[in-house]
Formats: C-alpha cells, structure tokens, sequence
C-alpha cells in the first residue's frame, strides 16, 4: 500500500460516507423483507435511500483500521465491534437528547443495553469491518486512486459533500419541528407545510417523539 495513495483525506471521506449510506441503507432494507416478509422504508435523511450511521461507521472502521500497527483478521473484527457498538449507542443518546425522540429502539430483544445497542447488531459491527477492510475497502481504493486523478474528480466530490450537508441539516432541521409547530418564522411555515408529521412518519416510520 502506498501510503500517500492511501491517506484518509477529506475527499476520500466523503467518497465512504456516500457508499456507507448507500449499501447501509439497501442491507438494513434487505434485511427487514427476509426478516418480516415486507418492504419498510429505512432512509434516514429527507433526500435519497441513505443511512447516515452507516456512512459515519464505514468512515470510523477505516480511520481506526488504518492506526493499527497489527491488522489481523481478529484485530479488525474486535475494533468492528468496539468502534461501531460505541459509535451506535453515543449516536442513540445523542439523537434522543437533541430530537427529544427515538430513532431506534431495542428495548423489546434480550440482551440490550438501555434499548440503544443490541448484542448481536454489536457482532453484526464486527462482520462489517471484517467485509469492509478486507473487500470493499482494497477495490474502493483501486476506483478512487484512478478517478481522483481525473479532471472533475475535485468539483465533484465538493458537489457531492455539500449536498450531504444541505441534506443534513435539512433532515435536522425538520425533525426538530416535530412536535413544536409554532409558526412563527416564514422559513419554519414553509419547512411544516412542505413536512407534515404524516409525511415525516412515512419517511421515518422508526422515528418516534418522546412523550
């Protein structure tokens, strides 16, 4: 591997977020029809089938993978689980503080933790790493290297990256709303008109308001 080829830069990030979000959103979609036997909407920003927190994880798993001086099979699988249960229980504190809501809840499964992490989803971390690093990760390199030097690669990937922002903050902004519908600003008016709860309940039919 050369190391310069290599560095975590911060076009490099946005390239794992994207893909993360995307292959996250279509395995936790997958998943849920062999399990329950219907399809269930599993999109966790306004715009587009991405799941944030598998982006933010694929980012996390590759950053850690690449401070380790022993790069194991066992080594990867044990940081899968550390990094992804940690990063999975501090993103459900988090989001039920700042939302005052639910954006999952595993409190209904044997072996939780506070219905924010679930032992099995924690070893499910562990595979994905394993997939990660030792799959995905070589051939995403292989693309990135040859398309970073072609000669839109840059203003793309900006294009890319603000769009991921703009949908974030979109997404936040909305799911805010949710419950505290005074419309006292034009910019809110329009965001709870263009957003009703029926609307955000479609969207995200695990987001739940505390009540």
């Amino acid at each position: 591997m050369k190391n310069e080829e290599n560095k975590l830069d911060i076009y490099q990030i946005v390239w794992l977020f994207f893909l993360g979000c995307l292959i996250g959103y279509f395995i936790e979609t997958f998943f849920y029809i062999i399990k329950y036997g219907y399809y269930v909407n599993k999109q966790g920003l306004i715009f587009g089938p991405f799941k944030p927190i598998y982006g933010t994880g694929a980012v996390l798993v590759v950053y850690f993978f690449q401070k380790l001086r022993r790069k194991k099979v066992l080594d990867t699988f044990f940081m899968g689980v550390i990094v992804g249960t940690i990063f999975e229980y501090l993103c459900s504190f988090l989001l039920e503080v700042i939302f005052k809501s639910y954006f999952w809840d595993y409190s209904s499964f044997k072996y939780n933790l506070n219905g924010r992490i679930y032992l099995p989803y924690c070893i499910i971390w562990g595979v994905i790493a394993l997939i990660l690093i030792y799959g995905v990760y070589p051939q995403f390199l292989k693309i990135y290297n040859f398309l970073k030097k072609q000669k839109y690669f840059n203003i793309f990937t900006k294009i890319i990256g603000m769009f991921f922002i703009i949908n974030l903050v979109l997404t936040g902004v909305v799911l805010l709303r949710q419950g505290y519908r005074e419309n006292d600003n034009p910019v809110f008016k329009v965001i709870d008109n263009y957003y009703p709860e029926e609307k955000i309940q479609e969207k995200f039919p695990k987001f739940r308001p505390i009540k």
